[in-house]
């Protein structure tokens, strides 16, 4: 169990908005919310360009509160199709708006363990103003394979603070 106790953080309650390809819908990027025992499932490794990166994205399901997100947990396969580096992002689509939190890039392990990540560089008053309500993620790479599900995640959480 990871410890998040830090004043004021909340677990953010997302919903699926769109992504670049799954598998299947049994593998759909919703499954990564609900702590599944299937997970997410990308396209297959074949079907993306040299140094195309996957990507999903999220809103919150509180529609009428913003957040500023500080933490967040991702639980991977431990395989080759794991996440190994990847980008998380907070905007708007509609706007092609987005900005990128810090570290920009995210270095995951390759194991089936939860891992906690601390972000930052984003000011909350961006946030408050632009009424920010939709979180990126970007796989960059996996831990080498190359045939199948280019990547495959368990669950995906975010903690932040209501502002």
């Amino acid at each position: 169990c990871i410890d998040l106790v830090v004043t004021n953080v909340v677990k953010i309650e997302l919903q699926q908005y769109q992504q670049r390809a799954h598998y299947s819908e049994s593998y759909h990027p919703r499954q990564m919310l609900n702590n599944a025992a299937v997970g997410y499932g990308s396209a297959l490794a074949q079907n993306f360009k040299p140094n195309e990166r996957d990507w999903v994205i999220f809103k919150l399901k509180d529609g009428e509160n913003l957040y500023f997100p500080k933490k967040f947990i991702i639980k991977s396969f431990g395989n080759a199709q794991s996440v190994k580096t990847m980008r998380i992002y907070i905007g708007d689509n509609d706007k092609n708006e987005w900005y990128l939190f810090e570290p920009n890039m995210i270095s995951v392990e390759k194991n089936n363990q939860y891992q906690l990540f601390e972000i930052s560089g984003i000011d909350p008053k961006l946030i408050k103003i632009n009424e920010l309500r939709q979180i990126k993620l970007e796989f960059v790479t996996n831990h080498g394979c190359e045939s199948g599900c280019k990547f495959f995640i368990y669950e995906f959480q975010l903690y932040g603070i209501r502002i």
